[in-house]
């Protein structure tokens, strides 16, 4: 990548870390009551696609620059597909209300600590101005 790239790919994650920030600031306990559809407008629920939806757009980027780094290439891989058809299902209006584009992460396992561990790694390398080493 070049220092344009690089910036442009910093600035997109800082923007998803925004949302995560948001999220994790929020009041997680929701009645399970609400599972009816309504949850979909949650703030909690609407940072946390707002998230993962830019966090794909970092990983898709970073993906066409083969620069996802090498500890968390089978992580991405593992959730890639699921995350941009997320992405797709936040920044696009579905034809139904609860798209299954949006739950398709719930049936990876331990998808939060994957989420999380891209999110970290990620903002680690970009952070670092991309000198982290190569693992």
């Amino acid at each position: 990548m070049n220092q344009s790239e690089f910036l442009s790919a910093h600035t997109a994650w800082l923007r998803a870390d925004l949302m995560r920030r948001h999220l994790y600031d929020t009041d997680l306990n929701m009645n399970p009551v609400e599972y009816d559809g309504s949850i979909l407008t949650k703030e909690p629920i609407i940072y946390m696609f707002l998230w993962h939806a830019l966090l794909f757009v970092v990983v898709e980027f970073m993906h066409t620059k083969r620069a996802i780094p090498p500890i968390i290439q089978s992580d991405v891989d593992s959730v890639y597909d699921s995350l941009k058809k997320l992405r797709h299902a936040v920044f696009h209006a579905q034809n139904e209300f609860i798209s299954p584009k949006l739950v398709l992460l719930g049936n990876i396992p331990n998808y939060i600590q994957v989420i999380n561990k891209i999110h970290s790694e990620l903002g680690s390398f970009l952070c670092d101005g991309g000198n982290r080493p190569k693992y």
